[in-house]
C-alpha cells in the first residue's frame, strides 16, 4: 500500500545481529626461527622442527612494535602531545579484543609487541586456531606442540629465553611477559596432521574466523597471525589488489578518495573498503614485521618442491644401503694353506 506521511525509519536491528562495521587489525609475527633456517638451508630444522619460536632478529621486531604500541599510549594519555583524531595507530589503540594464532612465533610477538596494550587495557590474549599458519605436507612449521594455555604460555616464555638468553630475559622489555590468555580453542589439539590443507578448507576455516569477529561483542580487534593468513583475508575482502599491495609492502588503497595514511614517522599503513560481510578490515603494520614474508611467498613454494627432491633423494641412498647390506658378499675369508710337511 501507498504511504504519503514522512518516511519510517529503519526497522532495527534483529537480537544477535552483527555490528554493521568493524575493524581489525592484522599483525604478522616477527621473524622465526624457521625463516632463519630457510635463509641459511638448515634442512635439518625446515623438515623436522615443529612450531618453530621467533628467531632473534623477530624478538628485534616484535620489540620494536612495543616501543611503537607504548610511545603512542604516551602520546595518547594526560600530558601527551596526542596523536591524530582517527590515525591507524590511534584506532588501534583503542582495540578492545586481542586475538592471535596458537603457534608459538605468534603468540610470542602477540606477548612482547602488544605487551603495553593488553597491560593499559587489562585485556588477555584469546587464541583462536582458524587463525593458524596453512598446513603444508612437506613441513611442520604449521604444527604444533602444546595444548592448553600453561602449557603453550610456558613454551613461549621458554623458548624466547633461549633466544635471547636470561640476561635480555629479565631486561624490562621482555620482563613479566605471563599475559593472562584465554585458550579455549586450544583445549585440545588444534592443529592438522598429514596432507597440505587446500584453498578451499583454508577459505572456509578463515570465513568461520571472521564470522566469530562478526557475532562477538568487541568493535575493534588486533590479530596476530601469518603472512598467508594476512593476504587471503585481504584477497576475501580487498581484491587481489590489496593482498598484492601487502606482498610488496603497502597499504592497500581506499577505493574512494582519502588515499592510505600514516602516523607521523611510525611505519604503520592503514587501508579500508566497503563493508564485506559486516567487516572493515584494516591492515596495521610496523617496520620489518612483514618483511620475511615478501622473500617466503616468493620461494616457498620451490623450497618446497627442492625438499622434496631432497628426501626422496635420501630415501633412494638409504633403500640402496639396506639392500647392499642384505646382499651377500662375493668374497670370502678362506684360511691360509698349510705349509707342506705340516
Amino acid at each position: 500500500s501507498l504511504h504519503s506521511g514522512p518516511p519510517r525509519p529503519p526497522a532495527p536491528p534483529p537480537p544477535g545481529a552483527p555490528a554493521t562495521r568493524k575493524e581489525l587489525f592484522l599483525v604478522r609475527h616477527g621473524a622465526s626461527r624457521w625463516n632463519e633456517a630457510k635463509s641459511l638451508f638448515r634442512v635439518r630444522t625446515l623438515v623436522l622442527k615443529s612450531d618453530h619460536p621467533l628467531s632473534m632478529r623477530g624478538v628485534d621486531q616484535a620489540c620494536a612494535l612495543q616501543a611503537l604500541v607504548a610511545d603512542g599510549l604516551a602520546r595518547a594519555g594526560p600530558g601527551g602531545c596526542g596523536l591524530r583524531a582517527n590515525s591507524p595507530l590511534k584506532r588501534l589503540l583503542s582495540a578492545d579484543a586481542v586475538w592471535s594464532s596458537p603457534l608459538t612465533r605468534a603468540l610470542q610477538t602477540c606477548l612482547v609487541g602488544l605487551r603495553p596494550l593488553l597491560a593499559v587495557r587489562q585485556m588477555q590474549v584469546q587464541l583462536r586456531k582458524n587463525a593458524r599458519e596453512p598446513q603444508h605436507a612437506t613441513d611442520l612449521n604449521s604444527r604444533g606442540v602444546a595444548i592448553g594455555a600453561p602449557a603453550m604460555m610456558r613454551r613461549a616464555l621458554d623458548k624466547l629465553r633461549v633466544v635471547v638468553g636470561n640476561e635480555r630475559a629479565e631486561s624490562a622489555e621482555l620482563a613479566e611477559l605471563d599475559q593472562p590468555v584465554e585458550s579455549v580453542e586450544a583445549e585440545e589439539q588444534w592443529w592438522d596432521e598429514g596432507a597440505s590443507e587446500t584453498g578451499v578448507q583454508l577459505q572456509l576455516r578463515l570465513h568461520e574466523l571472521m564470522r566469530q569477529g562478526q557475532y562477538c561483542p568487541h568493535e575493534r580487534i588486533v590479530l596476530v597471525t601469518h603472512g598467508s593468513v594476512i593476504t587471503e583475508l585481504l584477497q576475501m575482502h580487498l581484491g587481489a589488489g590489496a593482498a598484492g599491495g601487502w606482498a610488496a609492502g603497502k597499504a592497500p588503497a581506499r577505493p574512494s578518495s582519502g588515499g592510505g595514511s600514516g602516523s607521523g614517522s611510525a611505519d604503520v599503513g592503514s587501508g579500508t573498503a566497503q563493508p564485506t560481510n559486516g567487516w572493515d578490515v584494516v591492515q596495521a603494520q610496523y617496520g620489518a614485521l612483514h618483511a620475511e614474508y615478501v622473500r617466503v611467498l616468493h620461494e616457498n613454494q620451490l623450497l618446497r618442491q627442492h625438499l622434496q627432491d631432497w628426501q626422496c633423494a635420501l630415501m633412494q641412498q638409504q633403500q640402496h644401503a639396506a639392500s647392499q647390506q642384505a646382499q651377500p658378499s662375493p668374497f670370502t675369508l678362506q684360511p691360509a694353506p698349510s705349509p707342506p710337511g705340516h
